[in-house]
């Protein structure tokens, strides 16, 4: 199965300035884990 592409809003790179970079980190690993897993299993 091929994976899902994830795209971002413009609006999201504004919104995630405010958080700290290793959540950021964090966040976007887990995103990018969804495209392969959708369900979050």
């Amino acid at each position: 199965m091929q994976p899902y592409e994830i795209r971002f809003k413009k609006s999201v790179a504004r919104d995630l300035r405010n958080v700290p970079k290793d959540d950021v980190k964090k966040i976007l690993e887990r995103i990018k884990a969804l495209a392969s897993n959708p369900k979050g299993v």
